[in-house]
C-alpha cells in the first residue's frame, strides 16, 4: 500500500485525477479541504487560522515564530490520523512535502496546458476570460513563493516528484490507468521497513502537534523522538520538572503504547 499525493497548479485536474483513481483503487480520499477542515476541530484553531497559517506567504512575525511550520504539522498529523494504514490518495497543495522523506509515498505532479486551466477556472468560477488569466497568474505567484518561504524550494522542480503528468499529451483516464499500474508491480509495494517508518512518522507528529497545540507544556522543553512504536522522551532542567505530568499526558494520545524517558521505558498500561 502507499499514499499518493497529486500535486498541482490550480484548475489543472488534480481533483478529477485523484477521484479517478479513487474509483479504479477503492483508496480512501482526502483533499487539502478535508484534512484543513478536521485538523482545525482537532487542534482547536479556526479553518482560516490553519489556511492562513499554512497556505498564505508568511509576514514578518510568521517566519520569526515559525507558524508556518506548526500548521503543517497539525495538518501531517491529522492526514496520518485519517490514513491509519499509510494507504490512500491526498491532493491538494502541500502533498509533495507532507510525506517527503517516507519511501511508502508515491509523489505526482499533474501539469496542465494553460488554455485548459483557462476555460477550467471561467467554467467552474463563471468569470470572463481576462479574469481567469488575472486568478491563474495571481494563484500560481503565490503557490511558489509559499514553497520557497515554508521550503526553500521551487513547487515545479521535476526532482520533488516521482512522476510528472502532463495533460497536453495524455488524459485523465490514461494517466490514472499508468498510476494504477504502477501501483500493482511488485517493486512498488511497501517493504516492512516502510511501514513501521510511516507508524513513527504518524507517531511523532501527533505527539508533537498534540503537546503543542492541547498540553499546558511549553513546547521548547522536550526533544521527541520516535523509534519503533516507542516514544522518546528527553529534555534539560525544565523538562525533569514536567516530566511525569508530561508522561502522562502523552500516555493518554491514541496509539502511543510505550514511553522511553531517562528514568526507563514504561507501557501506557501502567500508567
Amino acid at each position: 500500500m502507499a499514499v499518493i499525493t497529486i500535486s498541482r497548479r490550480s484548475y489543472s485536474g488534480g481533483a478529477l485525477l485523484a477521484q479517478e483513481l479513487h474509483e479504479r483503487l477503492g483508496w480512501p480520499l482526502l483533499s487539502q479541504e478535508d484534512v484543513s477542515s478536521a485538523a482545525a476541530e482537532t487542534y482547536r484553531i479556526t479553518e482560516q487560522e490553519l489556511f492562513r497559517g499554512l497556505y498564505l506567504p508568511a509576514n514578518f512575525f510568521e517566519r520569526f515564530t515559525n507558524q508556518k511550520e506548526r500548521y503543517l504539522l497539525a495538518t501531517q498529523a491529522q492526514v496520518t490520523q485519517l490514513l491509519p494504514d499509510g494507504n490512500g490518495i491526498y491532493h491538494g497543495l502541500a502533498g509533495q512535502f507532507l510525506f517527503q522523506d517516507l519511501c511508502n509515498a508515491f509523489k505526482v505532479r499533474v501539469v496542465a496546458p494553460t488554455e485548459y486551466r483557462i476555460e477550467t477556472a471561467m467554467t467552474r468560477l463563471g468569470i470572463s476570460r481576462g479574469e481567469a488569466v488575472k486568478t491563474l497568474a495571481h494563484d500560481d505567484v503565490h503557490r511558489e513563493r509559499w514553497s520557497r518561504q515554508i521550503f526553500a524550494v521551487d513547487i515545479t522542480d521535476p526532482d520533488l516528484y516521482d512522476l510528472v503528468v502532463n495533460l497536453e499529451n495524455i488524459g485523465i483516464p490514461a494517466a490514472a490507468d499508468m498510476i494504477t499500474e504502477i501501483m500493482s508491480r511488485e517493486d512498488y509495494q511497501p517493504t516492512p521497513q516502510c511501514m513501521r517508518d510511516y507508524g513513527d512518522f504518524s507517531l511523532d507528529r501527533r505527539v508533537r502537534a498534540e503537546l503543542y497545540f492541547n498540553s499546558p507544556f511549553h513546547r521548547g522543553i522536550v526533544d521527541i523522538e520516535v523509534h519503533d512504536g516507542v516514544v522518546n522522551l528527553s529534555g534539560g532542567k525544565a523538562f525533569a520538572a514536567a516530566e511525569d505530568a508530561m508522561v502522562e499526558f502523552v500516555s493518554r494520545i491514541p496509539g502511543v503504547v510505550e514511553i522511553s524517558t531517562d528514568q526507563g521505558t514504561v507501557s501506557t498500561v501502567d500508567i
